[in-house]
């Protein structure tokens, strides 16, 4: 029987563990990101340690996952490019943390495009680090506009689960022209022009803005906002003296209606269903901008007080 020296079996326990973090971890289509970066120091860029991993899963044949392991690593203004061969899944469970400097101009930190079936999870955290940008710009520098912490562009069938977005410069997420986007969240949700067949379910957030839809007739041409349903949700106010507003002139651009005054937005179909809470004002209303001859409003159940509807 041969007998191993202790040269040899240190060379193969040498072997062994340099194969172990790359092997192992790519097996059945899954890529560490440790395995191309030892450092999680949080202030050492680790762009190219997502990069690679994300290429190699999207060329797969069946598609692969993108592990970010227990950690703090530092991530500059990326773009995580599909098409791929099959379903993506981007599993976080360390801290990434966004550049300290504001944006070079990028409307976005990280930004997934062109992906069809993507899963982002895990119990990790996006860390945009927006405090430290805000204390840079209101000290005088110049700043650009500010980036949002995740992108979404024609990306369609994703899932996002489990993970944080926290101290973003701007919004969490930004979500255009995908399909079939579900996000579980407790966070503030905004939608722009263009916006259709959505459904909000579990949100809990506040005190905020909550859901707003609006900033519409930007540009002439926009595209509509249809079948928005939010259910199931709870909206905490605090001394806010009108909870529910539908504003049919709101313009923040400063050229959105008329030369007569008039509105360019046609609002219908709304319905606010079982919604329970209170004012700070001793008459809870839903305002209105629109005209009497444009607005049709109709209450069922109990009102306290019985005028609950202020047409301006």
């Amino acid at each position: 029987m041969p007998i191993l020296s202790l040269q040899m079996l240190s060379l193969i326990a040498s072997i062994f563990m340099q194969c172990s973090s790359n092997c192992l971890a790519n097996l059945d289509n899954v890529y560490n990101m440790v395995s191309y970066t030892p450092l999680a120091l949080g202030n050492i860029d680790t762009t190219e340690a997502l990069l690679k991993p994300w290429s190699l899963a999207c060329q797969s044949n069946t598609g692969g996952t993108v592990t970010v392991p227990q950690g703090r690593f530092l991530v500059n203004t990326v773009t995580f490019q599909g098409p791929c061969n099959g379903p993506m899944t981007f599993n976080v469970n360390g801290i990434l943390k966004a550049p300290i400097t504001p944006s070079t101009g990028e409307d976005h930190w990280i930004l997934f495009a062109n992906v069809d079936g993507l899963t982002i999870s895990g119990k990790g955290v996006f860390d945009g680090q927006g405090p430290i940008a805000w204390s840079i710009c209101k000290n005088g520098a110049s700043c650009p506009r500010r980036p949002a912490s995740l992108k979404f562009n024609s990306v369609k069938n994703a899932k996002i689960e489990g993970i944080s977005s926290i101290n973003n410069n701007f919004f969490h997420f930004n979500i255009f022209g995908c399909e079939n986007f579900n996000v579980n969240g407790d966070d503030f949700i905004s939608l722009g022009p263009g916006i259709t067949n959505i459904n909000i379910s579990s949100i809990i957030s506040g005190p905020g803005h909550g859901i707003s839809i609006g900033s519409l007739r930007g540009s002439l041409g926009e595209p509509p906002v249809r079948g928005i349903i939010v259910y199931d949700s709870t909206i905490t106010v605090n001394d806010v003296e009108n909870p529910i507003i539908i504003d049919h002139n709101y313009c923040p651009h400063g050229s959105c209606g008329r030369q007569d005054g008039g509105s360019q937005v046609r609002i219908s179909n709304v319905k606010f269903i079982n919604i329970k809470g209170k004012s700070a004002s001793e008459d809870s209303q839903i305002p209105t901008k629109a005209t009497r001859s444009n607005f049709y409003g109709t209450f069922y159940g109990s009102q306290v007080p019985q005028r609950c509807m202020n047409i301006a």
